[in-house]
């Protein structure tokens, strides 16, 4: 096993030809043990070439990025320099995982201090931290990275809705263009941290030539210039950047997310530890024993589990929890699901398990949201729905009977639409065509209805409806059609459908045409009881009197549905025929 690297520093490794051995070698290094460079060559002897792959020119320089069980890591970085194609040089930052983090590197792939080769340069050094020789590389990866992801939005929706289908898997990009790939890189891994969809020190590779199961060390995230000859099996997410993504919810939810990351209004990240006490000085108080680490309450148990749920099971069994939990400990719930807790584990949730939605909020708020009357649970909503990323939720919140009489919906309004001759700051920007504008119509009218002190069009009534009293009948549907988003594209609305199973049916919105065909817009968000919300779709001509339908429909025949965005005839599959107002 490899020896423990000294954890102030990071150790240089340079790779080249040996014509002596006949082979790639360790030509230069800085390790501090004898033979340590014959472990690491060991290790990454397989790593160092830079092959051609057939129809595609190999680029100047690639970086990858590689994590060790022994707590290493590596910064590898191959040049098309060297003897002969395949015998070229390449250059390794090697340290603690724990100091060379996945964003670190991507700072240090900046250094200026990497070598093509070593002829007429001095003897390597370690890098040693402390000493100005690294100057917060994660920060001069975020400054250099952000701009250049921010301007490359195509590319990354298109990764994105690849990876959503499965956060966890390894994935393969396959096309995306050389000055593109670092920004990707950064931008997948800031989501992650950000959200938890993937993982938030990926390993990854900026060139390869191959991706198969039977390439050692192949990290999670990877480039190719074509897809290659396989000569195994894959088992990795492929997408080729140049092919269009299909259209769909994880589309829907790559785009939202890279409009957020743009926009700098992406989640908050994990909130800091606090920092550590002041070390003991006394001796008396020294030879005491520390005091017992307060032990987790089921509330916070309960909230960690929602956090890390992974899989759709996850987020039913977390959530399932905290719904048995007694109303006399919601506060707690609260207290545990603070508000940037509450809007990460929203925003998972609306991108990956959007059903679940109206659950967390019951979680922290109640059955029918019947908390929003205390003003400890008011404080904690407004600014979930002032400040957070998700806009379903705060549609649910801001939309619900129970913030009638509050605050809560002028918030909302504010959060869509700024104030006029008022620059847009954060989540408080006027609404986009493409955005917070199909949910204008419903929180300006969620706001009116709160200043009138009547029930929100007495139809968004959050409960399930056990029995006759349990919630007001939903309205006829109002006169009109629905909006035409402006500039194109058509505006979401709601819908009432009795008696759906969402484990085994799947509500989805249409567009009807002239010829009584119906163009999908995708799959609709379940509410309480019968009240489901249908999505807009920006991308169809403008029709600015188009009226939307829904079907409920089985859940693998809605797959079959949703795999194309033109339009289709209705099948007896489909179901009755339910308008969206």
């Amino acid at each position: 096993m490899t020896g423990q690297i000294d954890q102030r520093r990071l150790d240089q490794v340079f790779f080249g030809w040996s014509p002596r051995d006949g082979r790639l070698t360790v030509l230069a290094e800085t390790f501090g043990r004898p033979d340590e460079h014959r472990r690491w060559l060991h290790r990454l002897q397989s790593r160092i070439r830079l092959q051609r792959v057939a129809g595609a020119a190999v680029p100047d320089a690639a970086v990858s990025y590689f994590r060790f069980p022994d707590g290493n890591a590596v910064l590898l970085r191959r040049v098309n320099t060297g003897v002969t194609s395949g015998r070229n040089n390449s250059h390794a930052l090697i340290g603690p995982a724990e100091l060379l983090t996945a964003r670190t590197a991507l700072g240090l792939s900046f250094w200026k201090g990497w070598r093509d080769d070593l002829a007429g340069t001095g003897p390597l050094e370690p890098l040693l931290v402390g000493e100005g020789r690294i100057t917060e590389p994660a920060a001069e990866a975020d400054r250099i990275l952000y701009p250049k992801a921010a301007g490359a939005t195509a590319t990354l929706v298109r990764i994105l809705a690849a990876r959503l289908a499965d956060p966890a898997r390894p994935i393969s990009v396959v096309g995306c263009p050389e000055d593109q790939k670092k920004a990707m890189i950064w931008a997948l891994t800031e989501i992650a941290a950000r959200t938890g969809l993937g993982p938030p020190e990926p390993t990854f590779s900026t060139y390869e030539d191959r991706h198969d199961d039977g390439v050692e060390l192949a990290p999670h995230l990877l480039f190719l210039p074509a897809r290659p000859y396989e000569r195994a099996e894959v088992s990795r997410t492929v997408v080729d950047v140049e092919e269009p993504a299909p259209a769909g919810p994880y589309l829907e939810s790559a785009q939202r997310l890279a409009q957020q990351l743009a926009g700098r209004t992406l989640g908050r990240p994990p909130q800091a530890s606090p920092p550590s006490p002041p070390p003991i000085t006394s001796p008396v108080a020294a030879r005491r024993d520390p005091p017992p680490a307060a032990s987790p309450t089921a509330e916070q148990r309960l909230a960690a589990g929602l956090c890390a749920a992974r899989t759709p099971a996850d987020v039913d069994r977390a959530l399932a929890d905290l719904e048995r939990l007694p109303s006399g400990r919601r506060h707690l719930v609260r207290a545990a699901l603070d508000p940037g807790t509450l809007e990460a584990a929203a925003l998972r949730i609306e991108t990956t398990f959007r059903q679940a939605l109206l659950r967390l909020a019951e979680a922290a708020y109640g059955r029918d949201l019947q908390d929003l009357d205390d003003q400890q649970a008011q404080r904690h909503a407004l600014e979930v729905v002032r400040t957070g990323a998700s806009d379903e939720l705060a549609v649910i919140i801001g939309g619900s009977v129970a913030a009638a009489r509050t605050p809560i919906p002028a918030a909302a309004v504010k959060r869509w639409t700024g104030r006029p001759g008022e620059p847009g700051t954060g989540l408080w920007r006027r609404p986009r065509a493409d955005g917070r504008g199909r949910y204008l119509p419903l929180v300006l009218a969620a706001a009116l209805a709160g200043l009138l002190g009547a029930a929100f069009l007495g139809g968004l009534a959050l409960g399930r409806g056990d029995d006759a009293t349990a919630r007001p009948p939903l309205p006829p549907p109002p006169v009109g059609r629905t909006a035409a988003v402006p500039g194109g594209g058509t505006a979401g609305g709601f819908t009432t459908i009795p008696g759906v199973d969402p484990e085994r049916v799947t509500v989805v919105a249409f567009r009807p045409g002239p010829d009584a065909r119906m163009r999908p817009l995708g799959p609709c968000v379940g509410g309480a009881g019968d009240l489901w919300f249908c999505p807009s779709r920006g991308d169809l001509p403008p029709q600015p009197n188009a009226e939307l339908v829904a079907y409920a429909i089985d859940r693998k025949v809605a797959e079959d549905v949703l795999k194309t965005p033109d339009a289709q005839t209705p099948t007896p599959q489909w179901g009755e025929q339910h308008r969206v107002w």
